[in-house]
């Protein structure tokens, strides 16, 4: 409620204290607007309630405050003029009410916008990561793109379980932060990036930039993590590319990228993967 409203208001309740004084014992509930609240179901039969005119039945409740009688004629068909004869009372500091009941309602509806994002996000991504999980990922993966080639770059990380075995799932949740967080910076900022499940990640770049797949490729090959007990660790990635042309599905082009993924995993498997490179 804006200033200028709030003294309006405040006027009409002066003006309608005024005609209560004159009208010795007649009383009625004044609102924000200058209408009336009718006090009993009988007079609301006999005057306006058909217009929406909210009744009371003689209830105070602790919002209301006893004030000095007011009266004002209601008309309903002219030129006969209908009066109130109940014992009610005037709203006291009802604006305030109003402003107080209209931030209130702002304020739940911003919670509510804000328990709707959370429950959004708890849904559509992975809550180790951040990242997109399954449903988010092919949830947004059908518009992404629209109208031009696209790469899919498909991530494993190799021998993750040596990972868990060896220093235990909390290092393993570690090394699943660091990869998904360089595939995020690799990828940039406009790409798809998902966690599809366990060490599986996925990442659609605009086909036009073939430095994503090099970047994506140099940077998980050889990740150096260093956990909390102050040893660190190389983790390796297999990157498997395809491409997704316009019109295609995204299914089209995950296929093609695992196998050229695992056709890479196959020949990392000579290399060292996981190893303790440093002790301090």
């Amino acid at each position: 409620m804006t200033a200028v409203e709030r003294h309006r208001g405040r006027r009409v309740l002066r003006v309608l204290a005024r005609s209560a004084q004159r009208a010795g014992t007649l009383r009625m509930v004044v609102l924000t607007t200058g209408g009336a609240v009718l006090a009993s179901t009988a007079i609301c039969y006999l005057s306006y309630c058909a217009f929406g005119v909210p009744v009371l039945d003689g209830s105070i409740s602790s919002q209301i405050a006893l004030a000095a009688p007011v009266a004002v004629p209601l008309l309903v068909a002219p030129p006969l003029n209908w009066y109130l004869a109940a014992s009610i009372t005037v709203i006291s500091g009802l604006l305030d009410d109003v402003d107080r009941v209209r931030r209130q309602l702002l304020a739940e509806a911003v919670e509510r916008d804000r328990l709707h994002a959370q429950l959004e996000w708890q849904a559509l991504r992975d809550p180790l990561t951040g990242l997109l999980n399954r449903r988010g990922f092919f949830d947004r993966a059908g518009a992404f793109g629209a109208g031009r080639d696209l790469l899919v770059i498909s991530v494993d990380i190799d021998d993750f379980k040596q990972v868990n075995d060896r220093f235990g799932h909390s290092v393993g949740d570690d090394v699943l932060r660091e990869v998904a967080g360089m595939l995020s910076r690799a990828a940039g900022e406009d790409a798809l990036v998902g966690r599809l499940g366990g060490d599986e990640f996925i990442a659609v770049v605009d086909g036009a930039d073939q430095d994503a797949v090099g970047r994506v490729r140099a940077g998980l090959a050889s990740l150096p993590i260093t956990l909390s007990t102050s040893t660190a660790v190389v983790v390796g990635a297999s990157v498997g590319v395809a491409t997704l042309t316009v019109g295609e599905s995204i299914d089209a082009a995950i296929a093609p990228a695992d196998l050229d993924m695992y056709t890479m995993k196959q020949r990392r498997r000579v290399d060292r993967s996981v190893d303790v490179i440093r002790r301090r």
